[in-house]
């Protein structure tokens, strides 16, 4: 597969910033430039799209409320997190960091959406597959595609295929 996929958690369970920090200077020393960020009204979208946009990398979060996608691009935050509204001030006046309502073009895609359970206690994963089929078409040879949805085993393999579905030559 032209896209490279790497399995989440990216943040792990405790949301720490430290693990950010360390794939943001991973992300540096790959040569990414930008990334792009699902579902920017998560508290730990918005925390690592403003420690990865702190870093220097171009940052794009990704949300459907579109006042969320406001706020965040007036520098100011939608939820309680100590110091956060700072940085995210800093990285959207520095032009490091912006939300918007679509996609756009990145080096690396993370996709963080909700996996609610259905009735029968199984995964629902219909926000990570519109995710996977929302960026395919922008998708180019070298992109990364990052999975930080808690999910069960197989979900990357399933990205892959909805990749696949809307990009056959990936």
């Amino acid at each position: 597969m032209g896209v490279d996929m790497r399995i989440g958690p990216l943040l792990g369970f405790e949301n720490s910033m430290e693990t950010v920090v360390t794939v943001a200077r991973e992300m540096e020393a790959a040569g990414a430039f930008s990334v792009m960020l699902a579902e920017a009204s998560r508290s730990a979208v918005t925390q690592a799209a403003a420690v990865i946009a702190s870093r220097g990398l171009k940052v794009s979060g990704v949300d459907l409320n579109p006042d969320i996608v406001k706020t965040i691009n007036q520098g100011n935050i939608h939820i309680v997190e100590p110091d956060l509204e700072i940085l995210v001030q800093n990285s959207v006046f520095n032009g490091n960091l912006r939300a918007m309502t679509t996609v756009d073009k990145a080096d690396v895609f993370i996709i963080s959406v909700p996996t609610p359970f259905k009735a029968n206690y199984k995964a629902d994963l219909s926000f990570i597959e519109s995710a996977a089929k929302t960026i395919a078409p922008i998708l180019e040879k070298g992109n990364l595609v990052i999975l930080e949805s808690t999910s069960p085993v197989g979900t990357s393999e399933k990205i892959a295929h909805w990749i696949k579905e809307v990009r056959p030559e990936m």
